[in-house]
């Protein structure tokens, strides 16, 4: 995902923003193998509350 990304923006502007982008991707995957929601737990994580792996 990461190459695509570069390929279709041209590059990262920042170190920090292609690690948080690649965070993000990381959360998100996780949760697909847990069948979390994923909508839900990005809603929680931006309000502060983060989704964990078996967790409620």
């Amino acid at each position: 995902m990461v190459k695509v990304q570069q390929k279709v923006s041209g590059s990262w502007r920042s170190i920090e923003g292609a690690r948080a982008y690649c965070a993000i991707r990381s959360y998100i995957s996780t949760m697909k193998k847990q069948h979390a929601d994923v909508l839900d737990g990005l809603r929680q994580l931006f309000d502060g509350h983060a989704w964990l792996p078996g967790g409620t």
